[in-house]
């Protein structure tokens, strides 16, 4: 029985899913900031992470997608994805592993390190050809920690305009909005409530998981990435970061200020990824009456803005398809899947 492990390097978190041919899954997130911490911590803690899933020795393929490459330690994308293949190949059988490129292929660390552009932020096309395999059309909303990417499936096939990020932030197909690492200085500069207009802050008071926190939509265990204050990760303490966005504290604005603020914010957040559906939807017209697919860990919080704006389109939680688990990292889960496929039609 072969046993495949899927892994997206994200800038912020590292997510692993462990497929066995019998597509049984184990998953497992943990947060590692590349920016933030020396990259040869990586692969003790990564192989912490892996082994709790899987001993090394029963494990026959790696896949690695990755996003992580964008971040500001590395001078350009092809020195990030670099670095990153020479992680992995320092830690892990060169000649059981595999990354994925935003054509949707599969390369060995030879082919990998001629032409490293082709795996720079490819986590998206994994989702894409995933979900492609569900269902024929749809478009697919997937939110992590930090971006939401909205993914078009035509007939099967992903669909994009370009394959960069910068590309797809020009199309309107990559938002870098999230559940929880948004600044909230960088959701707008103005804020209304109280049938009153404020300047905000442009300073990292607060973020997006402080919102969510406030607003019951995650709880305190949820709240994986860092605080800007390196405070708690309780309500309290996002009240406070939260009455910093407008220059005040908790003295001055009440809870119950606080808590129309973020939500305010919560509607800001909502707006930006509904306009980009729209917008979508608008140029795809054949997709207008197809499922709109809602994954990552924000999938849940996003169903309840969609439904609770009665847009007339077939929203559908990926966790009617796919594990609870596996929705919260799906291009893990992705690329092992679409791994073992290929190994089964292999010996089909």
């Amino acid at each position: 029985m072969t046993v495949i492990a899927g892994v997206d390097v994200g800038g912020a978190n590292t997510k692993i899913s462990i497929i066995n041919s019998d597509y049984k899954t184990q998953s497992v997130s943990f947060y590692f900031p590349f920016w933030k911490r020396k990259l040869t911590d990586y692969p003790k803690i990564f192989l912490s992470y892996l082994k709790k899933l899987s001993p090394i020795n029963r494990i026959g393929f790696f896949t690695i997608t990755m996003t992580a490459e964008l971040c500001d330690i590395f001078k350009t994308k092809r020195e990030g994805v670099l670095k990153i293949i020479e992680l992995f190949s320092s830690i892990l059988p060169v000649d059981k592993l595999f990354f994925y490129t935003v054509d949707g292929n599969y390369v060995n660390v030879s082919k990998a390190v001629q032409n490293p552009v082709k795996l720079a932020a490819s986590n998206w096309v994994a989702t894409g050809a995933f979900f492609s395999e569900l269902l024929p059309d749809s478009l697919i909303i997937d939110m992590g920690s930090t971006t939401t990417d909205l993914i078009i499936v035509k007939d099967r096939v992903v669909y994009s305009k370009g394959s960069t990020d910068l590309k797809r932030l020009l199309n309107g197909e990559l938002y870098y909005t999230g559940l929880l690492r948004t600044p909230l200085c960088a959701l707008t500069n103005r804020l209304s409530f109280n049938n009153k207009e404020y300047s905000l802050a442009a300073e990292l008071f607060a973020i997006t998981a402080d919102v969510h926190l406030i607003l019951g939509n995650i709880n305190q265990n949820q709240y994986t990435c860092d605080t800007p204050d390196n405070g708690e990760k309780t309500i309290e303490a996002s009240y406070r970061r939260l009455s910093r966005m407008l220059c005040s504290d908790v003295e001055e604005l009440s809870k119950q200020d606080l808590f129309k603020i973020a939500k305010v914010f919560e509607r800001i957040q909502f707006n930006t990824v509904k306009r980009g559906v729209n917008k979508l939807l608008n140029t795809h017209l054949q997709l207008q009456n197809k499922p709109v697919i809602l994954t990552g860990i924000g999938r849940k919080w996003l169903y309840k803005m969609f439904k609770a704006s009665r847009l007339n389109l077939s929203f559908k939680l990926s966790d009617e398809l796919i594990k609870k688990d596996v929705s919260d990292l799906t291009p893990a889960y992705a690329i092992a899947y679409l791994f073992n496929k290929k190994l089964r039609d292999i010996v089909e």
